[in-house]
């Protein structure tokens, strides 16, 4: 039984490695070069219009996990400052 169960877990791999997506990470600053907590970042994925947003942690930093392949416009905000944004020309 042991055996049964080792080679339909071997044959389960190949398909983990099917999975397609990709990450933005990165660390907010001021114009001092000091870490921003709390910025808002949102990602939109020029195509389908699909969007992602998360906030800064603590030290500046934010995580989009997980997306799809695509061309994304990054979009930052924080109140009381300029707001950031790169678009995908």
């Amino acid at each position: 039984m042991k055996r049964a169960i080792l080679v339909l877990l071997l044959f389960s791999l190949p398909a983990l490695g099917q999975n397609i997506s990709g990450s933005l990470s990165g660390t907010v600053l001021d114009s001092s070069g000091a870490s921003f907590a709390g910025a808002d970042v949102k990602v939109a994925n020029t195509q389908t219009g699909f969007v992602r947003t998360t906030k800064t942690n603590m030290e500046g930093f934010f995580a989009l996990p997980d997306l799809t392949p695509g061309t994304y416009n990054l979009e930052i905000t924080a109140q009381g400052f300029k707001q950031y944004r790169q678009d995908k020309d």
